[in-house]
């Protein structure tokens, strides 16, 4: 019930390839990626509620 090599052989090769052509597609497409302005402004509000002097609450 064992595979021949050739089997094998054959299914390394097309788990390679799949890699490769996946790594490659992934090269093609490197686009920068642009946060929503929602994001930002969001970001920007969390960053406002840190920078507060107000003491912890926690002990």
């Amino acid at each position: 019930m064992g595979l021949s090599i050739g089997w094998i052989i054959f299914i390394v090769v097309v788990i390679f390839g799949i890699l490769i052509s996946n790594i490659m597609l992934l090269k093609q497409s490197n686009k920068d990626f642009v946060f929503p302005d929602s994001y930002e402004k969001s970001k920007n509000d969390k960053k406002s509620d840190d920078d507060d002097d107000e003491p912890s609450s926690l002990i």
